[in-house]
């Protein structure tokens, strides 16, 4: 099985790359063979392996990590390791878009009108 390996940033606490690793037997060997091929040291790869919302931008804590933050306002809830709106998530059936301007969410996809995030 192809496994993946998250590369943290000097400081390691976010994710700049994903990139496979073969078919080793070990944690340890993975790590080995990305510093060998890429020259950053083994200490920087995580093994990202069946996460699937691990990607460049995600932050490391040093146990988890947390995918990126898709605005500003949104909150962390630490139990599901999900991001959230301040004012929660509609109650209904239809798609909506979050609206970071406002701090609402707008009915309908965001396709059917002007995108209120948009910076000009």
């Amino acid at each position: 099985m192809i496994k993946r390996y998250a590369k943290l940033n000097s400081e390691k606490t976010s994710v700049e790359e994903i990139l496979t690793c073969p078919n080793l037997p070990t944690a340890e060997e993975c790590k080995a063979h990305m510093e060998r091929v890429t020259g950053i040291a083994a200490d920087r790869w995580i093994d990202c392996t069946g996460m699937y919302y691990v990607g460049t931008g995600s932050k490391w804590t040093g146990s988890i990590f947390n995918p990126p933050k898709p605005f500003p306002s949104w909150i962390l809830n630490t139990e599901t390791n999900e991001w959230e709106s301040p004012i929660g998530n509609p109650n209904n059936l239809h798609q909506n878009y979050w609206n970071e301007a406002e701090g609402i969410w707008n009915p309908g996809p965001a396709e059917l009108g002007p995108d209120p995030n948009a910076t000009e």
